[in-house]
């Protein structure tokens, strides 16, 4: 090989070794430029991390209050359905109630029409309680229990054990397990000894 073509063999080396010299160091200065890139994206300003929190806390903020409008609406109507529906039940009754006042108000009103009425009317409170789920409750004879009677009185009972109702001036209402109204009651204090009556006598003297 003459002096010439090696000569520019070498020079030929040079520059690739250059160009790939160079292209190596292009690479790097991307590489720290992405880097230094991640890095402030990582390091937000402490300012705007503040401001994103106030953001975020005021959106969730907003959206709890229209949860609890929404829930309070919802609430609202399902009442004044409930409210609905009663009367719907009801109105039929106290149209009856007043055809049996206008009877009664009649020259010739008849007593058996009137009860014959007022039977109906009690029929058709039956029915709607029926209807709405309301239940009756009836104490007579039933073991006292608290949770569903109220105790006016107590008396004494020859045939009937102490604890039981044995009178009712007013029945209670439940829907469901829930209680409308308590059942007013007598409960039976058992049969009267002879030392109870005794005493009793005394303090009458």
């Amino acid at each position: 090989m003459s002096k010439k073509a090696k000569n520019t063999e070498d020079i030929e080396d040079q520059i690739e070794n250059g160009e790939s010299s160079d292209s190596t160091q292009v690479d790097d200065k991307a590489d720290k430029r992405s880097k230094a890139k991640d890095k402030s994206k990582k390091e937000k300003d402490p300012v705007e991390l503040v401001a994103e929190l106030k953001e975020t806390i005021l959106r969730i903020r907003a959206d709890f209050d229209n949860f609890r409008k929404r829930t309070q609406r919802d609430i609202a109507d399902a009442r004044a359905y409930g409210k609905i529906s009663a009367v719907e039940e009801i109105l039929p009754i106290f149209d009856t109630f007043k055809m049996a006042l206008q009877a009664a108000n009649m020259d010739n009103a008849d007593l058996n029409t009137l009860l014959a009425g007022l039977n109906m009317i009690q029929n058709q409170f039956s029915q709607s309680f029926g209807a709405l789920g309301i239940d009756e409750i009836n104490a007579l004879g039933e073991a006292f229990d608290p949770n569903i009677h109220e105790a006016v009185s107590e008396e004494f009972s020859e045939d009937k054990e102490a604890g039981v109702v044995i009178g009712q001036h007013r029945c209670g209402y439940k829907v469901g397990e829930r209680l409308i109204r308590a059942a007013t009651v007598v409960v039976s204090k058992g049969p009267q000894v002879e030392e109870a009556q005794e005493t009793e006598e005394a303090l009458e003297e």
